[in-house]
C-alpha cells in the first residue's frame, strides 16, 4: 500500500487505507493515523501513509517524536546516529539534500539516463529483479 495508491485519486487504496483527517492540536497537519504522532517512534513512512508528513513541520516533526540532526538543521530523523556513520542509509528522510545525503555516506542522486524524473542514488537497483519499495525506487 504505498504511494501512488494511497491518494484521493486511488480512492486511498481502494478503500484499504483511512481517509487522512487533520489533527485537531495540529493545523496543517493531515494523516490517517493520528495515534502514531508522539508515540515515541519517529514515522518517516508507513504502510498506508507513506507520503503523509508526520516528519513535517505541520506535524511537529511526529509531535516530537522525529529528533534533529546536530550540525544539520533542516533533517530530522529518529535514528540521528544514523548520519554520517558509514553505511548510506537510502531511504526517506535520511538519504535527502537536508541530512546531506546520509552525512555523506550516500551518493548523491542523480537522474538516470533514459528516465527523466528519476532521480536515485543507485541506478543500478532499477530493473534488478527486487521491488526497492522505499522511495524513490
Amino acid at each position: 500500500d504505498y504511494f501512488p495508491y494511497n491518494t484521493q485519486e486511488c480512492a486511498f487504496d481502494g478503500g484499504d487505507c483511512p481517509i487522512p483527517q487533520e489533527v485537531e492540536l495540529l493545523p496543517g497537519c493531515v494523516v490517517s493515523y493520528p495515534e502514531k504522532l508522539g508515540n515515541g517512534n519517529c514515522d518517516l513512512m508507513g504502510d498506508c501513509d507513506f507520503r503523509l508528513p508526520y516528519n513535517s513541520p505541520e506535524c511537529n516533526r511526529d509531535n516530537g517524536d522525529c529528533k534533529q540532526v546536530e550540525g544539520y538543521p533542516y533533517c530530522y530523523v529518529h535514528y540521528p546516529h544514523y548520519i554520517g556513520n558509514g553505511y548510506c542509509n537510502d531511504h526517506s528522510g535520511y538519504n535527502t539534500q537536508e541530512c546531506a545525503f546520509d552525512g555523506g555516506d550516500c551518493p548523491i542522486p542523480q537522474e538516470v539516463e533514459g528516465l527523466p524524473g528519476c532521480v536515485v542514488s543507485y541506478p543500478e537497483k532499477l530493473g534488478d529483479e527486487d521491488c526497492d519499495f522505499r522511495l524513490p525506487y
